[in-house]
């Protein structure tokens, strides 16, 4: 049978190496287990209702295994084991150079098109010189790469 409790996360952990459940802790130090596609639900400091099973572990400590959130306070998610996916090189170096120029703002006027042009050169051979590194060095790192 189902029950259900309001719940404040503390620490979220994601599924170890030979367990089939993911964990996390609440306010009052009890331990929930969640099935791993739901982990990334749970954030910490999140509040929430839960719908959750109680049992014993083989040493007698009670379990809970949650099995739905009813409703929460809105708090925002963090996915679990969601690596970012490289981007092409021209759009990490738009990105690069914006945020570079981004930190400009205020150092060149209003309205002068020349400086802006100049710091938008300039943010681009300090990123080909920096972060952009050789043709060379960019195909040795996809070479690198495993696919999956």
């Amino acid at each position: 049978m189902s029950e259900v409790a309001d719940i404040e996360v503390k620490y979220v952990n994601p599924v170890k190496e030979g367990k089939r459940f993911a964990t996390f802790k609440d306010g009052d130090g009890k331990l929930w287990l969640v099935q791993p596609g739901m982990i990334g639900q749970f954030a910490q400091g999140m509040k929430c209702k839960v719908e959750y099973q109680a049992g014993k572990f083989s040493d007698g400590t009670p379990s809970r295994k949650i099995t739905k959130i009813i409703g929460s306070n809105g708090a925002v998610s963090i996915p679990q084991n969601n690596f970012r996916q490289r981007s092409n090189p021209a759009e990490a170096k738009q990105i690069a150079v914006l945020a570079i120029v981004k930190e400009w703002v205020g150092k060149i006027p209003v309205g002068d098109e020349a400086s802006l042009v100049n710091a938008i050169k300039a943010a681009m051979r300090a990123y080909d010189k920096t972060l952009g590194g050789t043709v060379a060095q960019r195909q040795d790192d996809m070479d690198d790469e495993i696919p999956y």
